[in-house]
């Protein structure tokens, strides 16, 4: 019998965010500036804008960035037939296809990323993402005859990008670009260009499991996020932490998944072996100023499990906060003084050389 998981709400994304307002003291007029906020549905998942910005129009600066991000995902999901990656898809192994600045963009910058990944990520990954059908209404656990057919599909080699020409083609047949490894977190940067150009002075993006922080809240201090505990329920914390412009992105095992046979399977495939990661790790959250990294990132030391976030570490372009099995947290040493771990957690901290 197949199960499948229920989509989160915003609330119950991997990282949740929490919002804290001071209270205004009794013996002054001062008060705290209520923020504006923007609901909706977006890339498969729910998206919340939040602004302290006192403009008259804050509300439809929000819709407007949001309007822009839709236009962005028409062209970059592929599910729907008629997007630049759907086209791409249909013409693999016949011709390249013509591509928009920014979706030519996330495909260089993703492609660079994979190669460094070791083989954990891979944005050509489509064939096993269709085979499995994790986040559609029919699950399934593919034969090994046929993940062994889809994993030949699966070769980042194989994307061939024209710089000069703006194209992009996959050289086999039936490959497939799947871009929800990065497409979220590419949107957090998208957006970080999009406020500052509508003129907002601040805004908190939470995009499914990826939270970006523009600017502060009305009295000045950074908005803290929470960070969902993943053997908890879905407003449970483990800690929170600060992280003044910049995004932050969690993968975890726990947010999309089905069960057979007694078995849970999640969303997160590893390319090596075609099957969902049997990763030792919980969760894996990555800070950085740039979304695309953050978002690829995540996804690929979790693929990697506990030897691959102890060897990143000490990185100074990008933070980790990784928890295992044991309910260990890992930190980067940048992230240390921005974390606070939540009072009566039953998670610890480890020690970065365990």
């Amino acid at each position: 019998m197949i199960t499948a998981a229920v989509l989160l709400l915003a609330v119950v994304a991997v990282a949740t965010v929490i919002w804290l307002l001071k209270s205004s003291n009794e013996n002054t007029e001062l008060k705290q500036t209520e923020p504006t906020v923007q609901t909706g549905f977006l890339m498969d998942t729910y998206i919340r804008q939040t602004t302290y910005d006192s403009s008259p129009d804050a509300g439809e600066k929000l819709r407007q960035l949001f309007d822009f991000l839709s236009e962005f995902e028409n062209k970059a999901s592929m599910y729907l037939s008629d997007s630049e990656i759907s086209n791409i898809n249909s013409h693999s192994g016949v011709m390249p296809v013509k591509v928009s600045d920014d979706i030519f963009q996330l495909l260089s910058r993703s492609k660079e990323l994979c190669l460094q990944s070791e083989g954990r990520f891979d944005i050509t990954i489509g064939a096993l993402t269709k085979l499995w059908g994790i986040t559609t209404d029919s699950p399934k656990v593919p034969s090994e005859e046929e993940i062994k057919d889809a994993q030949k599909l699966v070769d980042i080699n194989q994307l061939v990008l024209d710089a000069e020409n703006k194209t992009a083609k996959l050289n086999a047949p039936y490959m497939s670009l799947d871009l929800g490894g990065v497409a979220k977190g590419y949107a957090c940067d998208l957006a970080r260009e999009k406020y500052k150009e509508l003129g907002l002075t601040s805004c908190l993006l939470s995009l499914g499991g990826n939270i970006y922080s523009f600017g502060t809240k009305a009295d000045g201090t950074a908005f803290v996020i929470g960070l969902r505990d993943p053997l908890g329920d879905a407003d449970d914390i483990f800690g929170t932490v600060t992280a003044p412009d910049k995004v932050i992105s969690t993968t975890g095992g726990y947010e999309r998944y089905f069960e057979q046979d007694g078995k849970r399977y999640h969303h997160v495939l590893d390319p090596k072996t075609g099957y969902p990661a049997g990763s030792d790790l919980l969760s894996v959250t990555i800070i950085a100023e740039e979304g695309l990294l953050a978002d690829c990132l995540s996804t690929s030391l979790f693929v990697g499990g506990k030897e691959a976030v102890l060897k990143n570490l000490s990185q100074t372009d990008f933070d980790v906060i990784a928890v295992d099995q044991e309910k260990n947290i890992y930190l980067s040493d940048g992230i240390r003084s921005r974390f606070q771990l939540s009072e009566g957690s039953t998670y610890r901290l480890a020690d970065s050389t365990e």
